[in-house]
């Protein structure tokens, strides 16, 4: 919703792990298939805006989730995926 960089991240099902999930959101939010090293390369604290305002009406609600970080090696881009009327896919060099 700002306009800037984000990487997919988003919850996962009881019946899969947290490299099915991320297979799945690259999916949904950016349109690609590939390999996923088994390892992460770290994690880091994220707090959604819907989150946050679900806090406000109910202090009791966590608003912040970890986000896990792995490598995907990209072996399909897909020309269809189901966000992609919210989001642009963009290729980066990692220096």
């Amino acid at each position: 919703s700002g306009g800037g960089l984000v990487l997919p991240k988003g919850g996962w099902e009881t019946d899969e792990t947290v490299q099915d999930a991320a297979r799945r959101e690259t999916v949904e939010e950016a349109g690609v298939r590939g390999d996923i090293e088994e390892e992460t390369l770290g994690q880091f604290r994220y707090c959604s805006a819907k989150a946050g305002r679900l806090a406000e009406r109910n202090p009791a609600h966590a608003p912040c989730s970890v986000a896990y970080i792995f490598v995907m090696h990209v072996t399909e881009e897909l020309d269809k995926w189901p966000e992609l009327h919210k989001r642009t896919r963009h290729w980066l060099p990692i220096e």
